[in-house]
């Protein structure tokens, strides 16, 4: 899946950091406004859109340690 880093240019939104894929522009790991983390594009990353190609199974104020959905 890739190495995810911090992004200083989009964190904090919504009070929490926003981490990219390494070497991938476009690939956000984010918290959404229902509370999980989603692996999504910009657009949706900016919006705080609760959908994308990889959800967290619970909400979560971190984005370690949790099971994911695809």
């Amino acid at each position: 899946m890739g190495v995810y880093a911090l992004d200083t240019t989009h964190s904090p939104k919504r009070g929490v950091n926003v981490y990219s894929l390494e070497g991938k522009s476009g690939v956000h790991l984010y918290h959404a406004t229902d509370g999980k983390w989603y692996v999504s594009d910009t657009e949706d990353m900016v919006a705080g859109n609760a959908g994308g190609w990889f959800v967290s199974a619970t909400a979560s104020p971190s984005p370690l340690g949790l099971k994911w959905k695809y």
